[in-house]
């Protein structure tokens, strides 16, 4: 804030109200009619002398009604005379956002004249004081909440400290700061909650206390916090009470256009702080990851229009032009060397470097420790600035930068040694790990990126600088099309191929047990996207049937949305006609022993990319039922993917299939028609030539 305090004379022993730093950044200037050296000449005149009759004619006009005016507001004529004459304020209100009054006569005299300071605010001493007092209190409020996100509160003592925090809000009079609301310093605090605390607990304190409804509505759609609220309704709040989805593409379109004129004014640590809100607004979970319908997979192309027309975006992906890597040559003397990076989500990678090893020189790579929850999530502070300053020339994109932390500086480093020895990387997953890395890939290493759904729907796919990615790998044909839209949008031509999960089939060719042909399986069942209350439905409708959970159950902390689901699948689980016919396993080693009790394997998901475990229950005998997933309706479906018998588009059809497949005579031969359509479909050895062609083109041959 650039604040100019404005009085006739300077009292040395009353010193200027302080404003907290953390709150409000200002300069002041004082302007004074007997200034000192230090001061500057607030009764420089703009007015010449006049020099004809007409011109002390029209000086003397002004004079005259100078004074009457001043008579009027009991103000000194002379001061307003400087006042209105000065050039010197005549500019500095085209450069200052608040103007401070030091004393009774400057209170009069800009009370005399209000379009003195054109459209600048005013405010009295004795008013700033007391802004500066609310100001004090808002500070330890916001120091306070930052404090207690790092002693790891329970549930209980969370909800205590809201209910203290709210009423310490309401005390503060938030009307009497005017045009000094530091609603950038609240955003930030949100922020920096949501990087550490995350959004289960950060959500609340934004909605109960620092959004609070007296802001300002313009700043709180600049300053970022407009954006919070919006992520914070999304994770608290039922479908519902929901923000419309209008709103939504308003508060990201304001968000960005404030990112944008950050950086302009040179504030790049602003422009990225913004711009990381926007992102993680536009590409919140709640929205894409767990839902039966997307905007973002439905026409990516209009949901990612306000994001590729940024510019703050364009620069921070737009890197050195590169060679495409299209070969990776191999002699006798030495092994192509494949750099792996195993990834956030998951550990799929496994079986792709045991196809690579025979051929290849092997070594995974993880950026961080799986615990390391900062490095993964996208609102974590200082994500984009650390991007931004392994882009070309940094200091020249992106003015008032800080320097990388040290910690983030070091895992870069680490990537950056592992990254110049070696001829391949192949980079399971489209997280963070993988954007640096196509951020600093060195010159003729080849990168492959295998995406998988998940993060097709994450922020992190649109932050890769696809130059550097020579080959896309994905397992099915609804994410292949997906995946290239997105690409589309960006303005890439990267190539994506399809090949499956490298699945070893005949692990799972176990005897089944006695009670496997009426009970139905869900491997993997613990996550609203897997939607177990439809595999309940279908359970409910024949008494005679069993079902087996297996996998981990769900998580404690979780959205309002998947709250309500949660309860709803233990209302239904321990429900008497159910409870005792579900078997609930849990988190397993050995998922090829609990397939052993399984007749019927089911897949029924909103959302899969492969659905692995489905894969792996045919591969036992047990004969596939696979819901036609909603989100991929638009993009071909689970149709595109599996053989037709398999899918079915509702509980009507998938009762319908369940009974005849599980008669006595119809049981065996459709088990084993699962497993020859699975071998089929997903035969592991020629899944592995796909991945060698994909990672080492040309060398698939070589393992004979």
């Amino acid at each position: 804030m650039r604040i100019l305090a404005l009085g006739r004379r300077i009292v040395s022993d009353s010193p200027f109200p302080s404003v907290p730093a953390a709150l409000l950044t200002i300069e002041v200037v004082v302007g004074a009619e007997h200034p000192d050296e230090e001061r500057p000449d607030i009764a420089q005149v703009a007015r010449s002398r006049p020099t004809s009759r007409l011109e002390v004619g029209r000086s003397t006009a002004a004079w005259v009604k100078t004074r009457w005016v001043a008579q009027r507001y009991d103000s000194s004529a002379a001061w307003l005379w400087t006042l209105k004459g000065s050039r010197w304020l005549r500019h500095e209100m085209t450069c200052r956002d608040v103007v401070v009054s030091l004393d009774v006569e400057t209170d009069r005299a800009l009370a005399a004249a209000p379009d003195l300071l054109r459209t600048v605010p005013w405010l009295t001493r004795p008013a700033f004081a007391e802004v500066c007092a609310q100001l004090d209190m808002l500070d330890t409020l916001l120091s306070d909440i930052v404090e207690a996100a790092g002693e790891g509160l329970g549930e209980d003592d969370l909800d205590a400290h809201i209910r203290s925090w709210a009423a310490r809000m309401r005390r503060i009079d938030l009307g009497s700061l005017g045009p000094l609301q530091p609603v950038r310093a609240v955003a930030r605090t949100a922020r920096a909650l949501l990087g550490s605390w995350g959004p289960h607990h950060t959500s609340p304190v934004v909605i109960k206390v620092l959004d609070d409804p007296r802001w300002d509505a313009g700043l709180r759609g600049r300053s970022g916090l407009l954006a919070h609220r919006m992520m914070a309704d999304l994770w608290s709040t039922c479908a519902e009470e929901r923000p419309t989805q209008e709103s939504l593409v308003d508060a990201v379109d304001v968000t960005l256009s404030s990112a944008q004129e950050a950086r302009h004014q040179g504030l790049g640590e602003q422009s990225l702080d913004l711009h990381t809100d926007a992102m993680a607004l536009l590409f919140h979970r709640e929205l894409h990851a767990e839902v039966c319908h997307s905007p973002l997979v439905d026409d990516p192309g209009e949901y990612l229009r306000a994001l590729w027309d940024s510019p703050v975006h364009r620069t921070l992906v737009t890197g050195r032009k590169r060679t495409r890597v299209t070969q990776v040559h191999m002699n006798s003397r030495r092994r192509p060397r494949v750099l792996i990076l195993t990834g956030a989500y998951g550990e799929f990678h496994h079986p792709v470097a045991s196809a690579l090893r025979p051929i290849a020189k092997v070594h995974g790579f993880r950026p961080v420790s799986r615990g390391n929850r900062l490095w993964q999530r996208f609102t974590t502070p200082g994500v984009l600035p650390s991007l931004a300053h392994l882009g070309v020339a940094p200091e020249h994109d992106w003015p008032g930068l800080p320097a990388m932390e040290e910690s983030q500086a070091a895992v870069v480093s680490r990537l950056r040694e592992a990254l110049g020895a070696t001829d391949v990387v192949f980079s399971d997953w489209a997280d963070r790990s993988s954007a640096v890395v196509s951020h600093i890939l060195p010159e003729g290493v080849r990168m492959v990126l295998r995406v998988h759904s998940l993060d097709a729907l994450d922020p992190w796919f649109h932050l890769m600088r696809w130059p550097a990615v020579d080959q896309i790998i994905v397992t099915s044909e609804p994410l292949q099309s997906l995946v290239r839209d997105l690409l589309l949008s960006a303005g890439a031509w990267t190539p994506v191929v399809v090949l499956p999960n490298l699945v070893p089939l005949p692990n799972y060719d176990r005897p089944k047990h006695p009670d496997a042909r009426r009970t139905l399986g869900l491997v993997g069942w613990g996550r609203r996207v897997k939607d177990p209350l439809w595999a309940l439905d279908l359970l409910a409708r024949e008494p005679s049937w069993r079902l087996r959970l297996i996998g981990p159950d769900f998580k404690a902390q979780s959205s309002a949305v998947t709250a309500a689901y949660v309860d709803a699948v233990r209302s239904r689980l321990t429900d008497p006609s159910m409870k005792d016919r579900v078997d609930v396993v849990g988190r397993t080693d050995d998922v090829a022993a609990e397939l052993a009790h399984v007749g019927v394997i089911l897949s029924s998901s909103r959302r899969e990319n492969f659905h692995l475990g489905l894969v792996e229950g045919a591969a036992s005998g047990a004969v596939p039922v696979v819901r036609d997933w909603p989100l991929w309706a638009s993009r071909g479906g689970a149709v595109s993917l599996f053989p037709t018998d398999w899918v079915v588009a509702n509980l009507d059809e998938a009762e319908a299939r369940v009974r005849a497949v599980t008669s006595q005579e119809a049981w065996l031969d459709q088990g084993q028609l699962a497993q020859t359509q699975a071998r089929e479909f997903f035969d592991p050895t020629e899944a592995a030539r796909g991945y060698i062609e994909a990672i080492l083109p040309g060398h698939a041959d070589a393992r004979r």
